[in-house]
């Protein structure tokens, strides 16, 4: 007999139940909330994107970007440029982001009238949705958040392996524990529930708890893991906040020469601080975030002179991963129908702490809860 065959008389699973159990109740409410504010944001791409529609026309020959933030900045004089988004199917509309003092401020353009034809400051229309995103990713505390929020993810991680070796009833039984049995009183069904739940989503559960914990601290599980045989250094310019930066084309076409003429899906401004640098993602595809065959090229402010190139068809397989990681967490490596599975299955740890504490209040606080309201009558009879 042992834990294949009765894994309740196993005297250590009795100490894996006790770290699952207390962990699981400290940060059950912390769970509950990554788990439904991740859930929104799995859509948070489509819920920013306010593209008007035009009528079918042919799309350009070729998009003069320079022409396009210059419409854009005529529009909001003083207002510098803060990033491109090109991640559509619709190419016609070019999304412009100016930095509007603390606020950024997004500026539809028509790529063939170099006409405006829509803005909105996003912390006015997206306020809420925009501090789902600071919370799910640092709990809205900046540094100290991100990290408490990385171990949050590791716990997560730590019980969705404890949470198997627990959940597994026996060699006799482990069918049945594979189902819920919704004739069963609620105790029962909840139980039922919490252990199915468990089972069917252990790999994504397990997964966004280990990628939550990446993304706060990428260097040291890649050290733990040995997934780069040597340290990429990270780009140097001389730029100097204030300095003439140079039109916006000039720099899509510089990462273009040097990346081999793929579409811009995003161009980034990094250049409100010192050393900083602007830095274009290119693809065949833009329409897919962060996909496996991206190339990154970063420039120098000043002279648009290529500072390095990330060519993503190059690298080796633990690189892919790690990039892959982003997608995988959030959900955007697919359409519309993947995306809502990724909802779906998002919610499932909130799931799990609530039943996850309803089964600790049947088995525990109720006893005990039960016992203080029978020792305070006895009082009031005495």
């Amino acid at each position: 007999m042992g834990f294949i065959d009765r894994p309740q008389n196993v005297s250590w699973r009795k100490a894996v139940f006790q770290v699952h159990l207390w962990s699981g109740v400290i940060v059950a409410l912390y769970i509950a909330a990554i788990s439904i504010s991740g859930s929104i944001l799995v859509f948070e791409t489509n819920l920013l994107d306010h593209r008007p529609k035009l009528a079918r026309q042919d799309v350009p020959h070729g998009i003069d970007y320079s022409k396009v933030v210059n419409a854009a900045q005529n529009a909001f004089v003083g207002e510098p440029l803060a990033s491109i988004d090109m991640r559509t199917n619709d190419r016609r509309i070019v999304a412009i982001v100016l930095k509007a003092g603390e606020r950024q401020r997004t500026v539809y353009v028509n790529s063939a009238s170099n006409e405006v034809v829509g803005s909105y400051v996003q912390e006015q229309r997206h306020g809420l949705l925009l501090w789902l995103e600071d919370f799910h990713n640092q709990l809205a505390g900046g540094r100290t958040g991100a990290i408490v929020n990385g171990a949050g993810g590791g716990i997560l991680a730590l019980l969705s392996i404890t949470g198997i070796i627990i959940w597994w009833p026996g060699i006799r039984n482990w069918q049945r524990a594979l189902g819920v049995n919704w004739k069963a009183r609620w105790v029962r069904i909840n139980y039922d529930l919490h252990g199915a739940v468990g089972f069917w989503t252990l790999l994504f559960v397990g997964m966004w708890g280990a990628t939550g914990a990446y993304f706060v601290f990428p260097q040291r599980v890649q050290k733990v893991f040995g997934l780069f045989q040597q340290e990429k250094l990270a780009p140097i310019s001389n730029w100097q906040p204030g300095h003439k930066l140079l039109p916006a084309g000039d720099y899509v076409s510089s990462a273009r020469r040097a990346a081999g003429n793929d579409k811009l899906a995003f161009l980034y401004m990094d250049v409100f601080r010192p050393n900083g640098q602007v830095t274009a993602f290119l693809s065949a595809n833009p329409a897919v975030p962060l996909t496996l065959l991206e190339e990154v090229v970063h420039m120098d402010p000043a002279t648009a002179k290529v500072l390095q190139v990330e060519g993503t068809r190059e690298w080796s397989l633990s690189e892919r991963i790690m990039l892959a990681t982003y997608s995988i967490h959030f959900g955007d490596f697919g359409g519309v129908y993947s995306k809502a599975l990724w909802v779906v299955l998002g919610l499932t740890p909130a799931v799990l702490a609530v039943t996850g504490c309803l089964m600790w209040w049947n088995r525990f606080l109720s006893k005990k809860w039960r016992t203080v309201f029978a020792d305070r009558n006895k009082l009031q009879v005495y």
